[in-house]
């Protein structure tokens, strides 16, 4: 056995000196991997090297994926390999480019793998999901942000900061989505992607934009058509290279595939706007407010039997901007669930929701919230802190407000659709307050019900006066 090994030990000198030809005719060369072959034999098989394209059984954890034959069984190799993977990698993240499965989860952990982040189903019709941030310096990810047409600007300007979001749209049918965007101190760009976002190639894929909607403040795309399982990238951008925008809310309404207006769910639409003409029976009870009750309701049926909410005041506070507020009020005699309750907001005439805020719980007969623009001011001006707080109520005298359970309006002051500057029911610097008395919300606004002051000091948040 001695000699055995003697001869064996000799032959490997000998072999590690020779060419590939003299190598060739003197026999197999020993290896404990493909590292140890020759080009001739480049494929180490049962510690002996060889020409066949066999798996090399996985003994190299990571040869650079580059095998001619089946895939390593080793480790993660960089997903390159010639064969395919024969499953997703076991990587965190290997860049997404296997010639196999797909990695591991729907989504690789890395922020951007073929430019798609963690998608949110959007919402069924009439919901909306909502993001908020800021973008500035801590951001990791810049871009040249291009035009809201798509296309590249004259010449490269930036980097400018911006975060990006995804939805998937998963109710198995198209929808039409309203994207919104409100800026607070700052300026901010809004930007749609189809099919992945890059943000070393920001025209690519780019689907359309916003830059501003009648102000600095906002951004919106009123409908943008989402196919069934599309996944949807929204880009948050500043408007000035590396500037800061603090606060920033983006709302994404499911609208439906015809913009958002429903079929009939009975008597009354469940669309937003059917201002009374309802195709079904005249409605049951007494009169409530329209012209002789033939199915052209001005407002909602006569009660208040159960719950009946309406809102009470609007003020543009004429000392801070940022004391705005609205108030809600349960002026009937049973418990109201807020659950699918919304305050919405439409801006500058536009006819789609700019912002909203979602309300929660119960509220009482007689009882009455307030939903704020900003906690520390509404505090420092009233010494109690609002129920609910929000960039979206930011009426400025112009702006419309709609009150909507489960996607019906129930009530609302403005008009929609109208830029209120110089229209009856404008209220910049005042204070508008429900008359007594009106126990019933309307789909239209009505202006013999509002009160309008110019006196701040007749705020009255939480009273219903």
């Amino acid at each position: 056995m001695s000699a055995a090994r003697s001869i064996r030990g000799v032959a490997l000198v000998a072999l590690a000196a020779c060419g590939p030809f003299a190598c060739r005719l003197m026999g197999s060369i020993e290896c404990a991997s493909s590292l140890d072959c020759p080009t001739s034999m480049p494929v180490c098989v049962d510690g002996l090297c060889n020409e066949s394209g066999a798996s090399d059984g996985g003994v190299l954890p990571g040869d650079g994926g580059d095998d001619a034959g089946a895939p390593d069984a080793g480790p993660v190799d960089g997903g390159l390999d010639a064969g395919p993977d024969g499953g997703p990698d076991g990587g965190p993240d290997d860049g997404g480019a296997d010639g196999g499965a797909v990695d591991a989860g729907p989504i690789d952990a890395g922020p951007y793998d073929a430019g798609i982040p963690i998608a949110v189903p959007i919402a069924p019709q009439g919901g909306h999901v909502d993001f908020t941030g800021a973008l500035g310096p801590t951001d990791a990810t810049m871009m040249n942000r291009p035009f809201e047409t798509c296309t590249a600007p004259g010449q490269e300007r930036g980097p400018y900061y911006v975060d990006s979001f995804a939805v998937v749209n998963q109710t198995g049918e198209q929808q039409d989505i309203a994207v919104g965007a409100l800026w607070t101190g700052g300026d901010g760009y809004l930007l749609l992607y189809r099919g992945g976002f890059d943000p070393t190639t920001p025209t690519v894929n780019c689907a359309g934009g916003d830059d501003d909607t009648g102000s600095a403040a906002m951004s919106a795309v009123p409908r943008f058509a989402i196919a069934p399982d599309e996944i949807v990238i929204i880009v948050a951008s500043t408007f000035t290279v590396q500037a800061t925008i603090p606060d920033y809310l983006i709302e994404v309404e499911t609208r439906g595939a015809d913009a958002g207006v429903t079929v009939d769910a009975g008597p009354l639409d469940a669309g937003p706007l059917d201002a009374g003409d309802d195709a079904g029976p005249v409605d049951a009870g007494p009169l409530d407010g329209g012209s002789d009750d033939a199915g052209v309701d001005a407002g909602v049926d006569a009660g208040p039997r159960g719950p009946s909410l309406i809102i009470t005041e609007v003020v543009d506070h004429p000392g801070d901007p940022l004391v705005r507020f609205v108030e809600i009020h349960n002026a009937g005699d049973e418990e109201a669930s807020l659950a699918n309750v919304r305050l919405r907001r439409y801006a500058n005439g536009q006819s789609f929701p700019i912002g909203s805020v979602q309300l929660t719980g119960m509220l009482s007969p007689g009882a009455t919230i307030v939903a704020a623009h900003d906690t520390a001011s509404f505090h420092a001006m009233y010494g109690a802190s609002p129920d609910y707080a929000s960039l979206a109520v930011d009426g400025n005298g112009d702006d419309v407000y709609e009150l909507v359970d489960n996607g019906v309006v129930v009530d609302i002051f403005g008009e929609v659709a109208v830029d209120g500057t110089g229209q009856p029911w404008e209220y910049t610097d005042r204070i508008v307050k429900r008359a007594a008395g009106v126990v019933l919300g309307k789909k239209v606004w009505e202006p013999t019900e509002w009160v309008f002051s110019s006196d701040g000091a007749s705020a009255s948040p939480g009273q219903r006066d």
